[in-house]
C-alpha cells in the first residue's frame, strides 16, 4: 500500500459510517495503523529487508515483541503525550494521538533506526575500523557487543556487570541491558528500548540529540565533523515519522 493509498483509505473511513463502525475494535484499528507503517516501510524501501516488524499489512515478530514492551509500563517517556519535547516538530499530532497511535510510532521509529543502523540484519557488525567508536557494533542496533550493560545508567542494586540475562536469571522481556544482548533480536529491542528511554528521560528529553548512542538520532549538525558523515540516515528517520499519517491526520475510531 502505498501512502496516498492509505492517505485514501483514511478519507473513506472518516467518510464512511459503515466502515466507522467497522473500525471499533481495537483490531481493525491496529491493521490500519500497520498498514500506514506499511506503507512507510515501502515508501523508504524497508519492507523487504524489515519483514520481522511488519510485512503485507501485518505485525511480525520483532513488532509484536515492540509493542507488548511499549505496553507494559517499563516505558513512560515513550508512552506519554508530552516528554519528548522535539517530536511535535515533525509529528504534529504527536500530543493529541491515542495510545495505540503513539505505540505504532515508536514501533515505526524502532523500525527506522534498525533498518537504517543494520538493514534489519540481527547479525549485522562493524568493527571500530568501519566507524563503530567502542570496538564492535553487533546486532539490529548495533550495540557494543560484550558490553551492551554498560551505556544503561539505572541498574539495581543486585545487576552485576558483564552479566548475561541468564546468568543474571531475568527474561528476554526483562527492561535493561545485559552482556551480549545484541547477539539476539529480541534482547537486542528491549536493550535498545531501555537505552532510548533512559535518553528521553534527561533534559532536553529530544528523540533527535546530540548525546543519542545512535548516529541516526543525531541531528546532522553533530555528526558532520565525524567521520563516515552521511546526511542520509537521520533525515530518513525524520522523513519516516513526518510520513505516518497519523502525525497529521486526525483520525476517528
Amino acid at each position: 500500500m502505498s501512502l496516498n493509498q492509505a492517505s485514501a483509505s483514511t478519507e473513506n473511513t472518516q467518510g464512511d459510517g459503515a466502515c466507522m463502525e467497522c473500525m471499533n475494535s481495537s483490531h481493525s484499528n491496529q491493521h490500519q495503523l500497520v498498514a500506514f507503517i506499511s506503507a512507510v516501510q515501502d515508501q523508504l524501501t524497508m519492507e523487504k529487508s524489515c519483514q520481522n516488524f511488519s510485512h503485507d499489512q501485518q505485525v511480525g515478530p520483532w513488532g509484536k515483541f515492540v509493542l507488548s514492551e511499549l505496553r507494559s509500563g517499563n516505558f513512560p517517556a515513550m508512552s506519554a503525550p508530552d516528554t519528548v519535547t522535539d517530536l511535535e516538530q515533525i509529528c504534529p499530532r504527536y500530543p493529541t494521538m491515542a495510545q495505540i497511535e503513539r505505540d505504532h510510532l515508536w514501533l515505526l521509529i524502532i523500525n527506522s533506526m534498525t533498518y537504517f543502523e543494520s538493514s534489519c540484519e540481527p547479525k549485522s557488525n562493524l568493527t571500530q575500523r568501519q566507524g563503530a567508536p567502542d570496538g564492535t557494533a553487533f546486532g539490529l542496533l548495533q550495540l557494543n557487543e560484550g558490553n551492551e550493560d554498560l551505556y544503561v545508567l539505572k541498574r539495581s542494586r543486585t545487576h552485576i556487570l558483564h552479566t548475561t540475562r541468564a546468568e543474571a536469571k531475568v527474561s528476554k522481556f526483562t527492561p535493561g541491558c545485559y552482556k551480549n544482548d545484541s547477539h539476539n533480536p529480541e534482547t537486542s529491542l528491549v536493550c535498545g528500548m531501555t537505552m532510548l528511554e533512559q535518553q528521553l528521560e534527561k533534559k532536553p528529553h529530544s528523540l533527535f540529540d546530540c548525546s543519542s548512542y545512535w548516529k541516526v538520532l543525531k541531528p546532522n549538525a553533530c555528526t558532520s565533523h565525524l567521520p563516515h558523515f552521511s546526511l542520509t540516515a537521520n533525515d530518513r528517520v525524520i522523513e519516516a515519522v513526518n510520513s505516518y499519517i497519523p502525525c497529521n491526520h486526525d483520525l476517528e475510531y
